[in-house]
């Protein structure tokens, strides 16, 4: 793309296989409390009976399913705050729409200068909202990625280099960082519906994008 940052990034060759040994999965996940503890939230289910239940927020590692963390948090912390404190180096993370955060993604990059970024670590995020109606994250497009045979054959419909470039993202220093933005179709309901995802890692098919994802939950 366009600009004139410089972004620190390793080079993926890796097998499927291979990533998913550094790839883990991230869910807040409620459960129901018989005690009254600080941080349970109350909630009403639809006949209006009223209900507890905690949130725990789960690190899983996709290759042997066993957690890497889990957390319960502090009251009234969100998923995306939570899991930007949990963040280690050299891992794939795998996020749900319900992690649609700037600050999120800025945990996973070192801002060297106002003009480069080492990557810490990597991500494949779902975007609120589709091509008709974007979500929280709006998205520059730098570059339209031609697709292989095999990423049609995944679903993939569109690979594109994009940009941040929100008032936030650039006070986050994200606005010079090349981002992949990879849209899937798929079939729900005898209808067609369209996945995003946002992605640093740069240099696998789009097809293999699409693979890690699934290997959310």
């Amino acid at each position: 793309g366009n600009g004139s940052s410089s972004l620190s990034k390793k080079p993926h060759d890796e097998s499927l296989s291979e990533l998913l040994q550094q790839t883990v999965a991230v869910d807040g996940t409620f459960l129901p409390a018989l005690a009254d503890v600080a941080w349970s939230v109350c909630n009403r289910n639809q006949h209006g009976s009223q209900s507890r239940r905690a949130r725990v927020d789960v690190f899983l590692n996709v290759q042997d399913g066993l957690p890497e963390a889990i957390v319960v948090p502090e009251p009234k912390q969100g998923e995306a705050d939570l899991a930007r404190h949990h963040i280690q180096p050299g891992k794939i993370y795998l996020y749900d729409r319900g992690y649609n955060s700037l600050p999120l993604i800025a945990e996973h990059f070192c801002m060297k200068d106002g003009a480069t970024a080492e990557v810490l670590s990597e991500f494949v995020l779902r975007l609120k909202g589709d091509d008709q109606t974007r979500g929280t994250i709006a998205c520059a497009v730098i570059e339209e990625r031609a697709l292989s045979g095999p990423d049609r054959a995944a679903g993939v419909v569109q690979d594109r280099i994009v940009r941040l470039r929100s008032e936030n993202a650039i006070k986050l220093g994200l606005q010079n960082i090349d981002f992949r933005e990879v849209v899937i179709e798929y079939e729900r309901d005898g209808q067609t519906k369209r996945l995003r995802l946002l992605t640093n890692l740069l240099d696998v098919s789009a097809e293999t994008i699409g693979q890690l994802y699934r290997h959310r939950w």
